[in-house]
């Protein structure tokens, strides 16, 4: 099992574009276990994204019981 922790992390597709993703903090180039999820930037707010990774806001859970 991994010890490390979510990272948002953004990479260079052109000069001008880059594409955000969720990795993990212990991953080193060549690694095959570690994974990823792609961020949709079209609907994920990336500023928020940033905030929320960086511990700036705070989000609160309501669970409705039925």
């Amino acid at each position: 099992m991994c010890s490390g922790h979510p990272i948002l992390c953004r990479s260079r597709i052109t000069q001008d574009v880059f594409q955000w993703f969720i990795g993990c903090s212990m991953y080193n180039i060549g690694d095959h276990w570690h994974r990823y999820i792609k961020v949709d930037c079209e609907s994920v707010d990336i500023m928020l994204l940033k905030d929320l990774f960086l511990g700036n806001v705070e989000v609160i859970l309501f669970l409705f019981l039925f």
